[in-house]
């Protein structure tokens, strides 16, 4: 692990306070709890509309990638915290979709998730967790690529590509 000792930190105090985490079902709770936390966040980021993702795309990820899609949650204080999709794809894991809840950030818990699922993917024989792209790396008032930078001094481009199927064709 190459953390930043701030985050090294942040995910020890997390678990010392009683942060917890899981991969759970995407059953229609969870996956609502999700959707919930990720259109918050998304609102809270000032993301674009049409880069939001609605239930209807989740639920057929989920359905189409079966057991290549995991949904995880952090907890602190009995709360969910955060809900994150990671996609396998060996070697990797993805780090694709995530939400959280705004009040509950300074318990570290989602930084604890994290966390674990470094050691989670480690020990199923992935060689990366890659965090994926969202925010611009250079710029040190950017609070996802800061939160992302802190896990790895590893960057690299990430390119996004779009395939439209048309069923006709």
């Amino acid at each position: 692990k190459q953390y930043w000792k701030g985050h090294k930190s942040a995910a020890q105090k997390a678990a010392r306070d009683g942060a917890s985490w899981k991969i759970v079902e995407p059953d229609d709770d969870h996956l609502a709890s999700f959707v919930r936390l990720y259109e918050w966040t998304q609102e809270r980021n000032g993301t674009r509309s049409m880069y939001i993702r609605k239930m209807q795309f989740f639920r057929s990820l989920f359905d189409t990638l079966k057991t290549r899609v995991l949904l995880a949650e952090s907890y602190a204080h009995g709360e969910l915290v955060s809900s994150s999709i990671f996609l396998e794809d060996t070697p990797c894991v993805w780090y694709q979709y995530s939400g959280s809840a705004l009040n509950l950030l300074g318990t570290d818990a989602h930084t604890y998730l994290m966390d674990k699922m470094v050691e989670w993917a480690a020990c199923k024989g992935f060689s990366y967790l890659v965090l994926g792209g969202g925010g611009n790396p250079h710029d040190p008032t950017d609070g996802i690529a800061k939160f992302k930078r802190g896990f790895s001094h590893l960057m690299r481009k990430v390119y996004q590509l779009k395939k439209v199927h048309h069923p006709s064709i």
